[in-house]
């Protein structure tokens, strides 16, 4: 066969003219020179995940070609998926790609170490996920409240954090009221029980207790 040239099978073959061979060429691996290069690429912004959380390096020339960690964004020769695009994603209308976006921003969070300064201070996923976690789509929910328990299970690795950001408590009520919900009988429970969340709370009590005492004080002093 030559270029423009499909096999049917069975002896039959179609014959596409140039602007179908266009069509067809988003289907095959692109050359990583293909890409616009982009100056964060060496930054935190620039790491690019597959959907399991994992970091994907280069084109991985040597690992197997997966069509669905392409073909998108500014550099559509690089598997996987970079924060930013995850982040706009999970605001996306669309329940399955919002749904897939946050599950995938969980998962790195469940394989990164330092949640600190990258996800709570600087970008407030907590408040996306919060958002999300009363999403009328029940999987766009469910995703929503594994990931915001990712991060409540590093709780002590950002502690500190947690006086400059009382959004958190909002996320956390939401994950209550998540698990206060009566869902219909074809839907599946919740995957965090309000006992789970209340045990991953207990160890901050005191430290709760002293962020909603500050907050108490801060609008006292604001409007003496």
């Amino acid at each position: 066969m030559y270029e423009g040239e499909v096999d049917l099978g069975y002896g039959n073959r179609l014959e596409l003219d140039e602007l179908e061979i266009d069509k067809q060429k988003w289907m095959e691996p692109i050359a990583e020179e293909e890409d616009v290069a982009r100056p964060e690429d060496e930054t935190f912004e620039g790491r690019r995940f597959d959907f399991e959380g994992k970091e994907r390096y280069g084109s991985d020339g040597g690992g197997k070609y997966d069509p669905v960690l392409y073909h998108h964004g500014e550099e559509p020769g690089k598997p996987g998926y970079t924060v930013q695009e995850l982040l706009v994603l999970s605001d996306s209308n669309n329940a399955g790609q919002r749904q897939l976006a946050i599950r995938t921003l969980g998962n790195i969070i469940a394989n990164d170490a330092d949640v600190s300064g990258l996800w709570i201070r600087h970008r407030q996923v907590h408040v996306r996920f919060a958002v999300s976690v009363s999403h009328a789509n029940i999987n766009v929910r469910h995703a929503a409240v594994a990931s915001l328990e990712q991060l409540l299970v590093r709780f002590p690795s950002f502690s500190k954090d947690l006086a400059d950001i009382p959004e958190f408590l909002i996320a956390l009520e939401n994950v209550v009221k998540q698990e206060m919900f009566s869902v219909d009988e074809e839907e599946t429970p919740a995957m965090v029980s309000l006992a789970h969340v209340l045990a991953l709370l207990l160890p901050l009590a005191s430290k709760l207790q002293d962020i909603c005492a500050d907050v108490v004080n801060f609008v006292a002093e604001k409007y003496r």
